[in-house]
């Protein structure tokens, strides 16, 4: 969060008051390199689908709310994801997600429980650990259009960051 600049894009309100707010790995992903250069959203390996833009605009949908969670099962696979960076800039990464994670919540969901759960084999420990981390009041922001859809289904609130994008671009070609 030491180099990201000040910068607004117009946001789409959720059509209810969320008091907290959820993103899956990819968007912490993408919101951890933002946070350290929102320019090196599109070149860094494993956001490179993305743009400085769409981070400014994750950043203003998590600044609708002041409590931010997340899950030990995210944060795992943003450190995988980051560990996967090369040179001086791993640590910069890793130092802006430490910042990162000190303005998140972490809701702790036993594996156990989420193991459980009916499509355990179709979404994955990480994904339905989201379902089962956010409460009625939560809004889950994903980038996975199947995991929107099937969390809309079981009565979460939840934005497809996808689709949010996609919409602001025609013609965009996205993942």
């Amino acid at each position: 969060m030491t180099r990201a600049r000040k910068h607004s894009r117009k946001t789409s309100a959720p059509s209810f008051h969320p008091r907290s707010t959820l993103v899956d790995a990819n968007l912490m992903l993408v919101f951890v390199v933002g946070s350290y250069g929102p320019l090196y959203v599109s070149k860094h390996k494993n956001t490179r689908g993305y743009s400085s833009e769409d981070f400014y605009l994750l950043r203003d949908l998590l600044d609708q709310t002041h409590v931010r969670i997340t899950t030990p099962h995210i944060l795992t696979e943003v450190s995988n994801l980051l560990s996967q960076s090369e040179g001086p800039l791993k640590r910069s990464y890793f130092r802006a997600f430490a910042e990162v994670i000190g303005v998140f919540d972490e809701v702790h969901v036993a594996a156990r429980r989420i193991a459980l759960r009916d499509h355990f084999a179709d979404f994955g420990l990480t994904d339905l650990g989201i379902l089962e981390a956010a409460d009625p009041t939560c809004l889950v922001i994903t980038a996975d259009s199947r995991l929107a859809s099937y969390l809309g289904r079981e009565n979460t609130q939840v934005v497809d960051f996808k689709q949010l994008i996609d919409r602001d671009r025609p013609g965009s070609r996205r993942r």
